[in-house]
């Protein structure tokens, strides 16, 4: 009994004598460290006020070095508030002389360092909110609730990433005519329709800076017969009532396939819907019965604005189904690729 405590009262000894010596040295420091058993603060030679804490966990025995810096209120008499610096060895020991010699010369205009500090973030605060990224995150989440199609959700991103990679660390109210012009142009040099499309998605995001009140225009409006226009050119069409006559016949010659080509393409030209609604067709969807065909477009995606298409069938397209029956009739989709 009498041993453990004289090794404990040596141990404590120990410890008092190594929290009153002054560290100079990284070496120094990286001893102190090691040797502490419990929380300890280290003082920092030549700098009153600055110490090294080594809190040592109770429960895990961890290890955490913290540079802090005591010092004299300089408004209130009496209070020596404690700021901290950073977390050694990651905040170095030059690091935390540096940090010291700052906040001196803070104190020395009668400002308090931590309340200084707190300054400062609302600013960098202030000013991020002041940057296209920070609208652009908000142009975002508005996006999400539109419940858009996984297409569209695409391009809005591959038009961000380039709108970013160019203006995202800018303030929105640096941004002016010229600089939306001469971007845009050097997009259209290569892409002139992907040109028009990142405009759009830059008018709608300064947009929301100017409904907030950060800008008082939108420097992305108002810039008719300065860019480029781009004239979609249509793919070539039937348009007489001989050449579809024509694509009719040329359809049913076509040879039976195991993927079913011919049936897809005569019930195209029976329904008038799209070739990816027709080649996900489900016969849970068809009512051979009252002769209609009921679906959710693909092209709705996870919009609630969009609702169910019921197409008619035509005698035609029942025979076709008819036979797809004989076939797929006992899998989920018509036309079931092999």
């Amino acid at each position: 009994m009498a041993t453990k405590w004289l090794l404990n009262w040596l141990l404590n000894l120990s410890g008092f004598i190594m929290a009153n010596q002054s560290l100079k040295t990284v070496t120094q420091l990286d001893k102190a460290i090691k040797e502490t058993i419990k929380t300890t603060p280290y003082s920092i030679a030549g700098y009153s006020g600055l110490f090294l804490s080594v809190e040592v966990s109770k429960h895990t025995g961890k290890k955490t070095a913290i540079f802090k810096h005591r010092y004299s209120h300089p408004i209130l008499k009496g209070k020596r508030p404690t700021i901290t610096l950073g977390q050694y060895p990651a905040f170095t020991l030059e690091q935390a002389r540096q940090a010291y010699n700052d906040n001196l010369a803070i104190l020395a205009k009668g400002i308090d360092p931590i309340e200084h500090r707190q300054d400062e973030k609302q600013k960098e605060i202030a000013e991020r909110k002041n940057t296209l990224s920070f609208f652009i995150d908000e142009w975002q989440i508005n996006q999400i609730s539109k419940k858009l199609t996984q297409k569209t959700i695409e391009n809005n991103g591959r038009n961000i990433k380039v709108i970013a990679s160019q203006f995202g660390q800018t303030k929105v109210t640096d941004i002016k005519p010229s600089h939306v012009i001469s971007f845009i142009k050097d997009i259209q040099k290569t892409h002139p329709a992907k040109g028009i499309e990142v405009k759009k998605v830059l008018k709608s995001i300064l947009q929301l800076a100017k409904a907030n009140g950060v800008i008082e225009y939108n420097p992305a409006s108002d810039l008719k017969g300065t860019l480029k226009t781009h004239k979609r050119t249509h793919y070539p069409a039937i348009t007489t009532p001989a050449e579809y006559a024509k694509l009719l016949n040329d359809i049913d010659s076509l040879a039976d396939s195991p993927i079913f080509q011919k049936e897809i393409l005569q019930l195209l030209a029976l329904t008038f819907a799209r070739i990816g609604d027709i080649c996900a067709m489900k016969w849970s969807d068809i009512n051979l019965f009252t002769k209609q065909w009921e679906f959710r477009p693909q092209k709705a995606g996870n919009r609630d604005d969009m609702t169910d298409l019921i197409t008619p069938l035509a005698p035609q397209a029942i025979a076709i189904l008819e036979s797809m029956k004989a076939k797929t009739g006992g899998h989920e989709y018509v036309f079931l690729q092999p």
